[in-house]
């Protein structure tokens, strides 16, 4: 089919563990563990690019597989101290779609949707036995199974704006047993953005971080910001 495009990618990689993870940290809570192992992944993923309507727009999709050696993990100890731990085996597959396109000239929209399953497949700590969220079968913490974004900009001569949205499902998490919480909520978010050329060298931009202020955790009991507004000005220094 005229205006397609196939992609294959296949890694191994590794990273050490960072000195606070094996020395720990008191100040912050952190327990020392000196035999943590490094991270080993395996990743491949295969997908394509098609163009459409005469190359106005084009659809993207991707399936990835990602296979975790030793992965590290974090959870209290008996001193309340979070201490970290390889995992044996954890797995992690799905798909991602993008359409983007332009619906005029100067107007463009971009559409993301993910989609993700993963798994703990063996855990050497759980010895005899141990429970959620560190178990063989659960599913890795932080990972929504559902998550979607939307960017719809506009780019003039001397000004561009955009609006953007994005949806993040209900994801697995954990208190540790503190209140029995196993997941964290799903949430919305609307962001605007903006910027306008004073001249050649001067720009000045502004930006709305979630502006329906939207109350949300991004991990169970650390409060994200609420709605936000950040602004300024770009200098370009050099140049013609």
């Amino acid at each position: 089919m005229s205006g397609t495009r196939l992609r294959f990618s296949y890694a191994t990689a590794f990273m050490v563990p960072a000195l606070y993870q094996t020395d720990g940290e008191a100040g912050f809570g952190y327990a020392a563990n000196k035999n943590l192992l490094p991270v080993r992944t395996r990743a491949f993923e295969a997908g394509f690019e098609q163009k459409l309507l005469a190359g106005r727009w084009a659809l993207n999709a991707t399936y990835f597989n990602n296979l975790f050696h030793d992965q590290i993990e974090a959870k209290p100890n008996p001193t309340g101290q979070y201490e970290f731990f390889n995992l044996g085996q954890s797995f992690a597959q799905g798909a991602e779609a993008e359409l983007r396109g332009r619906i005029r000239t100067r107007l463009s929209l971009t559409v993301a949707y993910t989609y993700t399953s993963t798994e703990i497949l063996s855990n050497p700590t759980c010895a005899p036995s141990c429970f959620y969220p560190d178990a063989p079968g659960d599913p890795l913490l932080h990972r929504p199974k559902h998550s979607a974004t939307t960017l719809l900009s506009y780019l003039g001569t001397r000004w561009s704006a955009n609006l953007g949205g994005s949806f993040v499902g209900r994801r697995p998490d954990s208190d540790f047993d503190i209140f029995n919480i196993d997941h964290a909520a799903g949430y919305a978010l609307v962001n605007l953005g903006g910027w306008y050329a004073i001249n050649a060298r001067v720009t000045a931009y502004a930006n709305v971080g979630n502006a329906l202020n939207q109350h949300y955790n991004e991990v169970v009991g650390y409060p994200a910001l609420t709605a936000n507004f950040r602004a300024g000005f770009r200098f370009r220094i050099g140049g013609d």
